[in-house]
């Protein structure tokens, strides 16, 4: 409010401020229901006169039109908010939701700002600001503010960068300056300054080369834990916006079309209803567009102007120009780097220490790719899944030491009822609802073997477990061979 609105409050009523959010917050814990009430303000004019203008300007500005006319902005919040709500039950959860809120920013205003309130006993709480502390407080305008908050900013960099540096000297030469602390020191720099300091420089100085090689090899220390830190983020980044891409690319059923003849029969003849039709169609050109790369096909699925955008005739069309083109699908699926924030976007030099830190970080991601790519050609299901229910593979969840070792061709033993049978992996799959994985398997002594998942004498089970017990609970009837 004092940053950005230009009000004219100054600094010195931050407390006062925040003493009425303290109480209204409190009020709200007890009576939710205020927040509900069109026209219910935290701030009253005649606490705050000059917000009575702001409110004013505020509740008179016109949006634009909506169906032809201008709307009011009180009269859109009054519709979509405080009319929203008709029934019981969901004013009931409004409330539990409103006294659940207050209650999390009550306990983040002590913590954060304890030092403006009256009912911490703050230092800088509104009753103790003296007439010559406001005058002094006067020069704390948006701009200033502004400026120190960037300022402060970049020795908070330099301060987590390393560990030879503390706030406390950036705050000591702040109070020292506005205390005028030097005011009294001498003007000129004598002889017997410089003596004094050579002497003292001469006796102490190995043990100033001793701090000064700790401090060094600290900080380095230091920097490669956080460029460590940076580049297992920026692996996990990567990987998180690489999943979908990889889903995409492991569904080798899409490989199969490449006529538009079969691209019809499929949609015609292997499904019957019509959404199963579409989500086909979608995956089919999402396949293409995210799985192998080809941006310039990207189109939305909707569009709030056009109905036709999405609709199953156009997703059809557009899945038949996809066939005409005759793509060639990539050996791999595009590695899409999370894009770096680096200096030369603020007009900067970047230096090679960031250059170095930037390929690290690039080859991490890559490295991460081609992880879940050999993971996904060990254990991916191979079988062929029907048209309706395509298999999108995800792999963003570590395997364990169990699933590891029952990678796709893997032989196991089951006892059932006194009888050891012995069976073959056809993979593993992650059911994203039930965030579990799930073997199909199969027994070895099939002839031929089976080629599809809808094949009665292929198996599956979870790993945890549900209804039925998971594979991780075959303790006594599960042996690997």
């Amino acid at each position: 409010m004092t940053n950005s609105h230009g009000l004219g409050i100054g600094v010195h009523v931050m407390g006062l401020i925040f003493d009425v959010v303290n109480e209204k917050l409190q009020d709200l814990q007890v009576r939710p229901g205020l927040l509900r009430k069109h026209g219910y303000k935290i701030f009253e004019g005649r606490d705050f006169p000059y917000i009575i203008d702001f409110y004013g300007k505020l509740h008179e500005k016109k949006l634009t039109r909506i169906n032809g006319e201008k709307v009011f902005l009180r009269d859109l919040e009054k519709i979509s908010i405080y009319e929203a709500m008709s029934s019981e039950e969901e004013i009931d959860l409004a409330d539990r939701l409103i006294v659940v809120m207050a209650g999390g920013a009550l306990k983040s205003l002590h913590r954060n700002c304890s030092d403006i309130l009256t009912s911490q006993d703050g230092p800088l709480q509104h009753s103790k600001w003296s007439k010559e502390s406001i005058e002094k407080a006067k020069h704390c305008q948006p701009d200033n503010i502004k400026l120190s908050e960037s300022v402060f900013s970049k020795v908070d960099h330099v301060f987590r960068k390393g560990i030879n540096f503390s706030m406390g000297h950036a705050a000591s030469l702040v109070v020292a300056k506005d205390g005028k602390l030097f005011r009294g020191a001498p003007a000129v720099w004598w002889k017997r300054h410089t003596k004094a300091l050579l002497d003292m420089t001469r006796r102490y100085m190995k043990k100033f080369e001793d701090e000064l090689h700790a401090q060094e090899e600290a900080q380095e220390l230091a920097v490669q834990k956080k460029l460590k830190e940076q580049q297992e983020l920026y692996a996990r980044k990567t990987m998180k916006s690489q999943l979908e891409v990889v889903s995409y690319f492991g569904m080798p059923r899409i490989r199969e079309v490449k006529a538009e003849a079969t691209l019809l029969d499929i949609v015609n003849n292997e499904m019957k209803a019509k959404i199963d039709k579409m989500t086909f169609l979608k995956n089919f050109i999402n396949t293409y567009v995210i799985g192998y790369g080809f941006d310039e096909l990207y189109k939305p699925f909707s569009s709030v102007k056009d109905k036709s955008i999405g609709s199953y005739d156009d997703l059809l069309q557009r899945a038949l120009s996809i066939v005409r083109m005759k793509l060639k699908p990539p050996t791999c699926p595009p590695v899409k780097l999370v894009s770096l924030t680096g200096p030369e976007q603020f007009g900067l030099v970047a230096t090679e220490e960031y250059k170095r830190a930037s390929r690290v970080s690039e080859d991490e991601g890559r490295a991460a790719v081609e992880r879940v790519m050999s993971i996904s050609e060990r254990y991916g299901v191979k079988l062929q899944f029907p048209w309706n229910s395509l298999n999108r593979p995800y792999w963003h969840v570590e395997l364990t030491e169990l699933q590891m070792k029952l990678y796709r061709g893997a032989k196991f033993q089951d006892l059932d009822k006194g009888v050891w049978t012995t069976y073959v992996s056809a993979g593993l799959s992650y059911d994203t609802e039930a965030q579990d994985y799930f073997m199909y398997y199969y027994a070895e002594s099939l002839k031929p073997v089976p080629k599809t998942t809808t094949d009665t004498k292929v198996h599956f089970s979870y790993f945890k477990d549900s209804h039925v017990l998971g594979i991780d609970s075959w303790k006594g009837s599960l042996r690997l061979l």
